[in-house]
């Protein structure tokens, strides 16, 4: 646990034996993880952690502008991702929603057959905004676009890359494929 470290929604801060969850933190299987982008602030006193938010509302979005977001469904033909952070922090006025989807002919510059081979709910990923009108269009498309973390299907542990698009979990073993972006959080 670092104070003062950035964290996106769903990262790892501390074991939750060892600090109570405070304010925009929440507790997942005994660890207390990121529920807001912000900063990690730590009450030694209380042995209370909690996340203080960077962003008051979601920046404006605009076309070309890079997004980190949370995989929140995998449909046939699209992906549903909740914009969390805007890499364009100089405009605060409110988006106009917080979702954008990716369809499926904006993953990679291959043919995709299976969504679900791509991403899976609970990814945080690495988009760029291709369209700002309702719904928001997101793309993944390009080496530095798509999973940037990933969590096991069975277990929920964070995956490693092995190779490519292989990442396996420490966990349990298993491994899984994504459309894995340039610096993927965890290498094997």
């Amino acid at each position: 646990m670092e104070p003062g470290k950035f964290v996106l929604p769903g990262d790892k801060i501390t074991l939750a034996e060892a600090f109570y969850p405070g304010p925009g933190t929440y507790e997942d299987n005994g660890i207390v993880r990121a529920a807001v982008t912000g900063v990690v602030e730590v009450d030694l006193e209380n042995r209370e952690v909690r996340v203080k938010p960077t962003v008051d509302t979601p920046p404006k979005l605009r076309e070309g502008v890079p997004i980190i977001g949370r995989v929140q469904t995998v449909k046939d033909q699209v992906v549903l991702v909740r914009i969390d952070f805007a890499h364009d922090r100089t405009d605060r006025e409110p988006a106009a929603s917080g979702v954008g989807g990716i369809h499926i002919s904006r993953v990679r510059d291959a043919y995709v057959e299976d969504l679900a081979d791509e991403f899976q709910p609970g990814d945080i990923v690495r988009a760029k905004v291709i369209s700002v009108k309702t719904p928001i269009q997101l793309s993944t498309m390009g080496e530095e676009y798509g999973v940037i973390l990933a969590y096991c299907s069975r277990c929920r542990s964070e995956l490693e890359r092995i190779k490519g698009r292989k990442l396996r979990c420490p966990a349990c073993g298993h491994t899984e494929t994504r459309k894995v972006a340039a610096g993927y959080l965890r290498e094997a």
